[in-house]
Order: C-alpha cells, then structure tokens, then sequence
C-alpha cells in the first residue's frame, strides 16, 4: 500500500513548504506512533469535560481527529485507515473519561479486583467500537468539497446518540458537556438539547480541522469559509446563552417548603463493614439534627447513606424519629432511597420477590411511629452494578452485582412522576437516571394529571472514588434543569450535593469532602421550551438522511465515472 506525498504550490513560502509538511505528517502518521498520536489526542479531549471544562482543548482535540480522517482518505481503503484512528482516539476519551469505573472494583472488595482491568477496558473498547464506525463511515464516504466538516459532524453525532441509547444506553461524557452547565453556550440545551449541543462541537470541531487543512495547503478561500463558519457557530452560541441568562427572570419559591440535604462523605468500602456502616448513618444522623431543624420542612438523605431495606429495619426508624423528633412535635418528612420488596407469583406458582431500588417519603408521628408516604421506584439500573445481563446463568457462576449482595434488581417498568407529602409533583431520578435525556415523564396534552414542578436525584457518587467522576455526574445532572426547565434537588453521597436552578445554576451546593446540612427553599419551575430530547431526533433524521444522500450521490458519481 503506497501513500503519495504532497506536492508543492509553486508559490509557496519556506513558512507554507513547513506548514504544509507539518500537517501532511501529522495526517499520514502510521504503525504504533500513529496509534499512540490518535489515543493521546482522545486523551487531551477529556481535557474539556469537568472538572477541567478547557472546551477549547476538546475542540482542537477533536479538529485533531479530523485532520487525521481526512489523512486517512489518502491511502488505499481509507475505511480502515479511518476506522482504526477513530477507534484509537475513542479508545483514549473513554479511558481518560470513565477511568474512575476502576474504583468500584476496589471499594467492593478483593474478590472484585481481579475483574477490574478487564471490565473497565472492555466497556472502553465497547464505547470506543461506536466511534470506530463512524470513522469507517467517514472513510466509506470520502467526502468532498464543502462536505468534510458536515459529514464528520453528522457521523460522529449519529455515533453518540446510538450509544446513548443502544444496549440500554451510556450517554456519559457525551462532547457537548465540555461547557459548563449554567453558563452562557450550555443555555441552548434548552433548545437543541445535550445531543444538539454534541453535534455543534463537531462541527465547530470539523470546521476548525478544515481551516487547519485549508492553510496548510495555501488554500485561503477555503481557510477563511471555515473560519467564518465557525466563529459564527461560537459567536451564536454565547451570544444566545449571554441573552438568554440576561433576560432571565428573579427566581420564585414555593411557600412552606425547606429542604435540609444532608452532606457527609465516607469510604464505600466501609459500607460493606457492618460496625462502619452504623456509623456512617450515625454521621447522617447528626448531621441532619443540626442547628435549625425546627424550621426545616424536608429532610434528604442520599442513596448510599443505608444498606439494604430501610424500612424494615426498626432500630433504624427509631433513630431518625428520635433526631427528627428533637426539635419540635412536627418533624419534617424524611426523603431516603432504599431498597424494597416485593412479592410476585411466578408462572409455575413459585412465590419469589423482587427488589427494587426507591426512593421513599415518611411521615414521622408524635408518636415516634412512621408512616410511608410516598414510594417510588427506579426504572434505569445500572449494568453490572445493579443488575448483571444474563444475571441468572452469571449469578450460577458466583458473579454478582457490584452495590448489592442480591443477584439483580428489578426496574420499574415505566418511570413515574410522584406526589411527596408537602412537596409539588416531582420526577424522582436515582443516580444513574439523571444522566439520560428525557427521563423526566410529562403528561400528554390530553391528559389532566399534573406536570412535574421539580427533580429530585438521590445519588452514591462514592464509587467513583476520588476522581473527576462525581464532578462529571454533577455536571450532567445540572444539564437536565436546563433542557426540562425544572430545578433539580441533588442529594450525593460522597459527591456534589445542594439545589440547581431551571437555568443549571447552582443556588448552593457542598462539595464532596463536605460534611454539612445544605438548607435550601424549592426553586419554581420556568416556562421552557422543552423541545431539546425531541428536536434530537430531527437531528438524528437530518444527518442520517443527509449521509444517506451523499453516500449515495457518490455511489452514481463513481458508476457513471467507470462507464
């Protein structure tokens, strides 16, 4: 296989001949320095995902990518030039970006260690396969004139929506969360949504890869097309965002509503300790006892803060009645996930029970006794930690769950809005939930249940460790207040807790080492668009059909050539 050099403009400068040179090398770079050059640039892109939100070294990372496909067009089966560089490159994001999986296997326990590289490499291979395919597709397609930077973009957002959503879905790290959530460029999320912020950085991505071609070849025309194309893309999206925060209206509260999120940070390995864990609720106690309960309506713990069934376990209703109890006769309504039962009856007549992961309101009387209020399950488990695909013939084989000792959760079968004692209707959304898209349930125009005013997210981020991961999950939540308009109430063990407004803005927060109670009113919701999950489809239909039609224009371009 033969790669034929670039040739020289005539005219061209020593600064064009080195610019040239410069770009034709790093376009053409093959064998393990090539590998390790397109890994390196995927690494670099996770540079503008939180906690670092340098977005500009993501979108020159990913300009990267796309001077490397573009090199890649040049060998013979560009395909698999261009397949493996976007799988290399998608290798690097995700191990820089969900390297912090790697802490779960450890805070579980020895016997999980050993699975640790394995699984954490494999899920990147997985999630790096999707990128793979669109750079085949880029390849395949070998697009032309003004097309590059619009195909790239196209392909590259297909890729992402279809991991977002295939095999139950992992849309974490999606590009489009380089900016930060409640600043201006994140406000068009409410419009376009995550996904449509994701194709606007490839195709600022793109377009910056062509101007960066454009001049290295002394093509101006092209360079400054490019260039103008994509401040204007940049200039657009602040803008809209700075207009957007400016106009924003004094944030309204519900009346007769304090919350108290309490904040104490522990090792999750400890949870797995009988004597530590009883301590950790102890410190949850505490904390939620501080200074001002009396005037406190709401008292949120987060998932985590208890192992197993919460409601069964009297001594540990005894103790939250006392605390809640000491202030005054009218304690406030406890919010805790837990775990619960039920009974079902198989098929041959065998009674079994299902598990599910809730979150739950109790009333408090004078009494000391407790009443349930409110339930509400969890419809997204998380692969491998709350259930394992294929759990039975696994679970034969001694291989459990990570965050529990039952062999698999059961999803709820459609994800429910609730109605929390003292509390407008809320979208209850357990950790992993938060991160997709849409989740939140919304009445149809015809019907007259009532619409959902808030979210709560109870999350455990300490299986993350010490890592960039609670500050990533953080920043995805705080996206959803801005694509639904809701203002999310975050509740997160060991991770970033506190109230985010309808704008994504955090009203007060603590961070993860924080041990604190977070008292807050409940922020109203804004009258938002609400178009950002479906107008993600319009843009799935545009660029597939929009891909389909090039590829196929091609395909009658080189049949008529050849005739």
């Amino acid at each position: 296989m033969t790669h034929a050099a670039p040739t020289a403009h005539p005219n061209a400068g020593p600064q064009d001949r080195r610019s040239r040179t410069f770009f034709d090398r790093l376009s053409t770079l093959e064998g393990k320095r090539g590998r390790a050059f397109d890994f390196a640039l995927g690494a670099a892109a996770v540079l503008g995902l939180a906690p670092f939100h340098i977005w500009g070294a993501a979108i020159l990372a990913l300009a990267g990518l796309f001077i490397r496909l573009e090199g890649g067009k040049r060998f013979e089966r560009p395909q698999t030039r261009t397949r493996r560089r976007a799988f290399w490159f998608g290798l690097g994001f995700f191990a820089f970006g969900v390297f912090w999986i790697g802490a779960a296997f450890i805070a579980r326990g020895p016997a999980f260690i050993p699975l640790m590289v394995p699984m954490v490499a494999a899920l990147c291979v997985l999630l790096a396969l999707f990128w793979a395919a669109a750079g085949w597709a880029y390849g395949r397609l070998a697009p032309r004139g003004i097309w590059p930077p619009i195909i790239f973009a196209g392909l590259f957002f297909l890729a992402e929506f279809a991991r977002g959503h295939l095999l139950g879905g992992l849309p974490w790290n999606l590009p489009g969360y380089i900016f930060r959530a409640g600043g201006a460029p994140s406000q068009s999320a409410a419009y376009i949504g995550i996904y449509g912020l994701t194709y606007v950085v490839f195709l600022a991505s793109g377009l910056l890869g062509r101007a960066a071609l454009s001049i290295g070849q002394s093509k101006r025309r092209p360079a400054i097309a490019a260039l103008s194309g994509l401040a204007a893309l940049l200039f657009g999206l602040f803008l809209f965002g700075m207009l957007r925060l400016s106009g924003a209206p004094v944030l309204e509260y519900h009346e007769n509503v304090k919350l108290r999120i309490a904040q104490t940070p522990f090792d999750q390995g400890d949870k797995f300790d009988p004597e530590k864990s009883i301590g950790i609720v102890n410190n949850y106690l505490s904390t939620s006892a501080h200074t001002g309960l009396e005037d406190v309506t709401h008292v949120i713990w987060p998932e985590g803060a208890i192992n197993g069934l919460a409601l069964e376990n009297e001594a540990l209703m005894r103790a939250v009645s006392a605390t809640l109890l000491s202030a005054d006769k009218t304690p406030p309504v406890w919010l805790v996930n837990t775990l619960r039962g039920e009974l079902r009856q198989t098929k041959s007549g065998e009674t079994v029970t299902d598990y599910f992961n809730s979150s739950a309101a109790l009333i408090f009387q004078p009494d000391g006794s407790a009443v349930l209020g409110a339930i509400n399950d969890k419809s997204k488990l998380v692969p491998f930690g709350e259930f394992v695909p294929g759990g039975k013939w696994l679970a034969d084989r001694g291989i459990m769950p990570m965050s529990t000792a039952l062999a698999s959760l059961s999803p709820a079968p459609t994800k429910e809005l609730a109605d929390f004692p003292g509390l407008p209707r809320l979208s209850p959304q357990i950790c992993y939930e938060i991160i997709f898209p849409g989740m939140t349930p919304w009445p149809k125009p015809s019907q007259t249940t009532a619409a959902p005013e808030w979210i709560l997210n109870q999350s455990n981020d300490g299986w993350y460790g010490q890592s960039t991961g609670p500050r990533q999950h953080a920043n995805q939540a705080a996206y959803r207040a801005i694509e639904e308009g809701l203002p999310i109430v975050r509740a997160a063990a060991n991770g970033i807790s506190g109230v985010i407004d309808p704008y994504g803005r955090w009203l007060v927060r603590a961070e993860p080492q924080e041990t604190r109670a977070v008292d807050s009113p409940l922020p109203k919701a804004i009258s938002a668009p609400k178009t950002g999950y479906n107008f993600s489809w319009l843009i799935v239909l545009i660029n597939f059909f929009a891909c389909l039609w090039y590829g196929t224009a091609r395909f009658h371009l080189y049949r008529d050539a050849s005739t």
